[in-house]
């Protein structure tokens, strides 16, 4: 009987065991936060990665421009017939250099131009209104990431001609403009404009300051200084606050959001 009642206390766990089992669980918490720090530290490095890799993409595609709907002969010089094209329907006054042409989906479908000069791709842009009606197109060659941009902000200008028909709205390369007031397109925040972005640089400098002055009774203090600038959930004297909001007054006036 003693043997068996030493058997099950033997199987029961001790202070110690409580303990080692405390400090092992202790060492796993550890263990996962610098995991989760590290996963974290990863993903945005890759983040970074991406958008360089995204910055050469749109720097490599800088001369090219893509043409659409164009016709042409098989037996032509297609580099030398575009660059006629240009001049003879464009009406554009130097005839621009063709670097290389690349005919994507078979014969008379996407053709990707590099141009030699940059210049020229602003130039033959500029003019690619007068093919209107004609079947032919001329735009930008964008990345994936810069495609996907501008098809978020063409959903928002579809919305914002749904509601306001006689509105003029502008898709640019990552940004709207709307009644001559510029929104841009933020991965994180969505659709933001100008203003909001300055409100917010100019809130977190406050917070920076290292100048502050109290608000007595009596009226405002001296300012004297801080080195760790206004404390967040802090408040503001009248006066203080009356100075820095009148900075704000584009933002006020027409700083809403879409």
């Amino acid at each position: 009987m003693n043997n068996l009642f030493d058997v099950k206390l033997a199987s029961l766990a001790t202070k110690d065991d409580v303990k080692a089992l405390r400090e092992d669980n202790v060492k796993l918490q550890q263990e996962n936060q610098l995991l989760r720090e590290e996963v974290d530290r990863l993903n945005k490095k890759f983040v970074i990665q991406e958008k360089r890799l995204d910055e050469i993409d749109m720097s490599s595609r800088r001369p090219n421009l893509i043409f659409r709907g164009f016709t042409y002969n098989s037996q032509v010089n297609l580099p030398e017939y575009i660059s006629k094209f240009c001049i003879e329907v464009l009406n554009i006054e130097t005839q621009p250099i063709i670097e290389k042409v690349v005919i994507l989906g078979g014969q008379n479908k996407l053709i990707v131009v590099e141009f030699l000069k940059i210049s020229d791709v602003h130039i033959v842009l500029k003019n690619a209104k007068k093919l209107k009606g004609t079947g032919v197109w001329i735009y930008k060659d964008l990345t994936f990431q810069e495609r996907q941009r501008k098809k978020k902000l063409l959903e928002v200008r579809r919305k914002i001609k749904e509601k306001n028909g006689q509105a003029k709205v502008f898709v640019g390369n990552g940004f709207l403009l709307n009644e001559n007031r510029k929104y841009f397109l933020d991965e994180e925040r969505g659709i933001k404009s100008k203003n909001e972005e300055e409100f917010l640089e100019a809130l977190k400098a406050l917070y920076k300051c290292t100048e502050c002055a109290v608000w007595t009774p009596k009226g405002l203090t001296d300012s004297f200084e801080s080195k760790v600038g206004l404390k967040q959930g802090c408040l503001l004297s009248p006066t203080l606050f009356s100075l820095f909001m009148n900075d704000f007054n584009d933002f006020i006036e027409g700083g809403e959001f879409l």
